[in-house]
């Protein structure tokens, strides 16, 4: 169009200044020019119809590939939905496993420390070394433990009951009190108690090898492990300690009898002389008044000859180098001859009295300078530490049991001694009165 306009100008401005011929010449150059404007026209107008066919194809296509990507869009909104929602269950259960999975990791190391603790202590260790590796490992873990391990875990733990109920003999070495090593055979009751002969032992998980106590039981226990060493027979009697050598340390750690006495310091010695002493002479006039008595009973029988060895043979005659006299003298002469009698038979009774009621005060006087000495600890050491206040204790007790264990047999040796000493005497008074009797009826 603008070409056009351009041409019809050009024709106008030219159409003032040229001729005629000229001017036909131009407007055949401007039809000329028309007819191909119009063609190019057309022909672009022909080829914006084709391309607009072409562009609505495009159209139709982009907008049905539109729709099914809007169709995927929507499936695929709809998969992500579902998928987290399984998602979340799933974390769910992936944190519920985790705690379980955790919370096992803990029970595992746990189970692992405290059956090191029960390996170290036990008695089976001594015949089966290097079995306890895998609770090392579970219990000093960083990690969760694997399907394996959890297998070695419970097949150690399984291993190690069946190993407590066994009651087996095997060689072991065995560290003597001296200090030397020595290879013996050692029989094993389970995890409770281990003797070699008839000494009890205990382990070392250190050393690798068994202790024999410097200081073993009574001997009743050391009998029976004696018996049962030596037993051929499916069930023997043994002495077993269900605390794994706790319970039989503390046996070891029991005073003797002289530790108990040394710990009565000078007053528990003095109590225990004082004690022998008494109970000594008590028994030596035990014996001398069961020899008089026999004495007596033997006269008893034979009252027509008396004798001098015995107390009444010589009342009976005293009687008789007097039995002329008034029945006044003769009384005062008998009852001088049984009170002669009398000392020699209640002779040194006041003594094992005596003995008796002090050996209790000596036990009273310990304790109380055995607690003045517990007060003393308290007031320098204060309360922290008992082993500071065992000895002024230990005093205490140990004199008032020695004074009572001194006073009570002297007590009773006491009253037999009084007993058999008026027996006599009452027979000597029951023999004279009838002597008198006999004489009055004369």
């Amino acid at each position: 169009m603008k070409s056009l306009l351009l041409w019809i100008s050009a024709l106008g401005i030219l159409s003032a200044a040229t001729p005629p011929e000229q001017l036909e010449a131009l407007l055949k150059t401007i039809k000329a020019g028309k007819a191909q404007s119009d063609a190019a026209n057309k022909a672009r107008e022909a080829e914006f119809l084709k391309n607009m066919e072409r562009q609505d194809a495009m159209l139709k296509a982009v907008k049905a590939e539109l729709a099914a990507e809007e169709r995927t869009m929507e499936a695929l909104k709809k998969s992500i939905d579902e998928n987290e929602k399984q998602i979340a269950k799933l974390q769910e259960t992936l944190h519920i496993r985790s705690s379980n999975l955790g919370e096992m990791f803990g029970v595992v190391r746990q189970v692992s420390g405290d059956q090191i603790g029960v390996v170290k202590s036990s008695l089976v260790s001594a015949q089966y070394h290097g079995d306890d590796a895998i609770l090392f490992k579970l219990g000093q873990a960083k990690e969760l433990p694997n399907v394996e391990d959890l297998r070695a875990l419970w097949f150690s733990l399984q291993q190690h009951m069946v190993r407590s109920g066994e009651v087996v003999r095997f060689d072991a070495d065995v560290i003597l009190p001296e200090g030397e090593t020595a290879k013996q055979s050692v029989i094993r009751v389970g995890e409770f108690t281990a003797v070699s002969g008839e000494n009890f032992l205990e382990y070392s998980y250190d050393d690798k090898a068994f202790l024999q106590f410097p200081r073993q039981p009574d001997g009743h226990y050391l009998s029976l492990a004696e018996d049962f060493v030596e037993s051929n027979d499916a069930l023997a009697a043994m002495a077993i300690d269900p605390t794994r050598g706790s319970m039989l340390g503390m046996m070891m750690e029991r005073p003797t009898l002289g530790e108990r006495i040394d710990q009565g310091g000078l007053v528990g010695y003095v109590i225990i002389v004082l004690g022998l002493v008494g109970i000594i002479f008590a028994l030596y006039r035990m014996v001398y008044l069961a020899k008089v008595d026999a004495g007596v009973k033997k006269q008893l029988e034979n009252l027509a000859a008396p004798e001098q060895t015995n107390p009444l043979g010589r009342v009976m005659l005293a009687y008789g180098d007097n039995c002329h006299r008034s029945a006044e003298d003769l009384e005062i002469c008998l009852d001088e001859a049984i009170v002669k009698e009398v000392p020699a038979l209640t002779f040194g009774h006041v003594v094992v009295k005596l003995f008796a009621a002090i050996a209790p005060l000596l036990g009273l006087l310990g304790t109380v300078t055995g607690m003045i000495a517990t007060f003393q600890s308290i007031t320098l050491f204060g309360t922290g530490d008992p082993k500071l206040m065992a000895g002024g204790i230990s005093q205490a007790l140990v004199t008032t049991v020695l004074g009572l264990v001194a006073a009570i047999p002297l007590l009773l040796l006491h009253t037999a001694l009084s007993s058999k000493a008026k027996m006599l005497v009452q027979i000597l008074s029951e023999q004279s009165a009838g002597l008198m009797a006999s004489q009055v009826r004369k």
